[in-house]
């Protein structure tokens, strides 16, 4: 076969799922033509993707050798190093990409996670409000700035932050929930009450959001409530062993104590030491 037809078969091997056979067909290439800087390219992808990180980024280095002028072989290696936790070479390769291409959000939004790794949150931010201002409708920058506000205990642009995801994808439940348990950590447990309500009008069978609805519920006072979304998370996940935990603990609120008793020997049974001694405690129940 041609370099050419090597080359696109290895392609088609790739998009196909079949890494070793288009890492056979790559190899060939270069065999045909050392030269040929998109056949080590694509080699290094099938090593990342097969998790084989080193020899990317030494296919990967002799490609940039042969284009040193090309953004996305530096952003490809510090995708690797970045995989391998060496955080500041991913680092110097995102910054030489940025400078060969400073228009493209995907590096900054690439740079802030490997400033986040190395703990420079504010140079993150930067990174994140940089590739949103190239890409305003850039939903993985808006996220990764929420959470590092977030991390930072800056709730307030956290939530707006957020808020703007759901407005770029009202159909992804996921950061409703997330929105919910931040709300919930300030202590504006009614706001998050109402989210998870909503959330769980959008998946009802979703066992966790009825679980973290119960234990917001718990924090407003609402023991029955509570107890009927337990029981929910009960039924579609049956092993949760905090919800049968839980559950037992607003039944000894409202004093319905055989009714805890047999929550806590529920969740003692599948291994949960406090729900164990809570059952000794309230039950009466001896070694």
């Amino acid at each position: 076969m041609t370099e050419t037809e090597l080359q696109q078969q290895g392609i088609e091997r790739y998009e196909a799922g079949d890494l070793e056979g288009a890492l056979i067909d790559f190899s060939k290439t270069i065999a045909q033509n050392p030269d040929n800087a998109t056949a080590w390219y694509n080699r290094a992808i099938v090593h990342a993707a097969q998790k084989n990180h080193e020899a990317a980024i030494k296919d990967m280095g002799i490609a940039i050798g042969l284009l040193p002028e090309n953004s996305d072989l530096f952003h490809a290696r510090a995708a690797s190093y970045r995989a391998l936790k060496r955080h500041r070479e991913a680092l110097a390769d995102i910054d030489e990409a940025i400078r060969l291409l400073p228009e493209d959000p995907d590096n900054y939004l690439f740079r802030g996670n490997c400033r986040v790794d190395l703990t420079d949150r504010k140079g993150a931010l930067e990174d994140y409000t940089k590739a949103i201002e190239l890409e305003p409708a850039f939903l993985g920058a808006w996220y990764n700035r929420a959470k590092t506000y977030k991390e930072m205990k800056d709730y307030y642009p956290a939530v707006r932050d957020l808020k703007k995801c759901i407005e770029l994808a009202p159909n992804e439940v996921g950061f409703r929930v997330t929105l919910g348990s931040w709300h919930a950590e300030m202590l504006e447990f009614e706001e998050a009450e109402n989210i998870f309500s909503l959330a769980i009008g959008m998946r009802q069978h979703a066992y966790d959001i009825y679980y973290y609805r119960g234990n917001v519920r718990i924090q407003l006072g609402k023991m029955e409530e509570a107890i009927k979304d337990y029981n929910m998370a009960i039924r579609l996940e049956p092993g949760l062993i905090s919800a049968h935990k839980m559950k037992g603990a607003c039944h000894q609120h409202l004093g319905q104590v055989e009714k805890a008793c047999d929550a806590y020997r529920q969740a003692a049974e599948m291994g949960d030491k406090e729900a164990l001694d809570q059952w000794k405690k309230v039950c009466g129940q001896q070694e």
